[in-house]
């Protein structure tokens, strides 16, 4: 569960900071790996709440 949080903080942080630059200027390959790691660590987070409950 704490992977899944600092994965999600940290992804937010680096898609954040993407989205705040210009345009021009945003790295789509940094955008997808970003949210790919957000919805990752989403799961992580998900998975050892069910696994808690179960």
């Amino acid at each position: 569960m704490l992977t899944g949080i600092i994965l999600c903080l940290l992804c937010s942080v680096i898609f954040i900071y993407q989205m705040r630059k210009d345009h021009i200027n945003r790295n789509v390959v940094i955008l997808f790996f970003a949210l790919a790691g957000m919805i990752a660590g989403a799961w992580f987070i998900f998975d050892a709440v069910i696994i808690r409950l179960i």
